[in-house]
C-alpha cells in the first residue's frame, strides 16, 4: 500500500497536468519593465503569477492605465475635430456657391425689371397699346 501511496503522490493530477499559469498583470511588467517610476523594493519585475502585485506594481498601471487613456482620448479628439474642420469646409463651399447663385439670380432679375421698364417705357413713348383695336 506504501508503494501506491508514494507513486501516487508523485503522478500529477490532472488538473495540475492542464493548469495553464496566469499572469494578470499587462505584457509591460510580465516582461520585465523596469520603469524608474516603479518602487525600488521590486525593481519594476513582478514575476510569479501567484504573488499579489506590489503597490509598485499597482501604481504602474495605474499610470499605463492613465496614459493609454489620455492617448486614446486624444487620438479620439484629434478624429472628431478633423470631422469637423472636414464639415465646416463643405459647409462654407456650400455657403458660397449659394450666395453666388443668388447674387446672379438678383442680377438677372434686376436686369429682366430694367428690360421690362425699357419696354414699357417704349410701348407707351409711341402710344402703342396691344391687343386693342385701334
Amino acid at each position: 500500500m506504501g508503494g501506491n501511496r508514494k507513486k501516487r503522490d508523485l503522478t500529477p493530477s490532472v488538473a495540475t497536468m492542464f493548469q495553464v499559469p496566469r499572469d494578470r498583470r499587462p505584457p509591460s511588467l510580465s516582461q520585465g519593465h523596469t520603469d524608474s517610476g516603479l518602487d525600488s523594493d521590486d525593481g519594476g519585475q513582478h514575476t510569479d503569477p501567484d504573488t499579489p502585485l506590489t503597490k509598485g506594481d499597482l501604481r504602474q498601471l495605474l499610470r499605463e492605465a492613465t496614459s493609454n487613456i489620455k492617448a486614446y482620448a486624444a487620438v479620439e479628439l484629434e478624429k472628431h475635430i478633423t470631422s469637423l474642420r472636414t464639415d465646416i469646409e463643405t459647409l462654407t463651399a456650400r455657403t458660397n456657391q449659394a450666395e453666388t447663385h443668388l447674387t446672379e439670380a438678383s442680377r438677372r432679375s434686376q436686369f429682366h425689371d430694367q428690360e421690362i421698364s425699357r419696354l414699357h417705357e417704349k410701348n407707351t413713348a409711341t402710344g402703342g397699346r396691344r391687343g386693342r383695336p385701334q
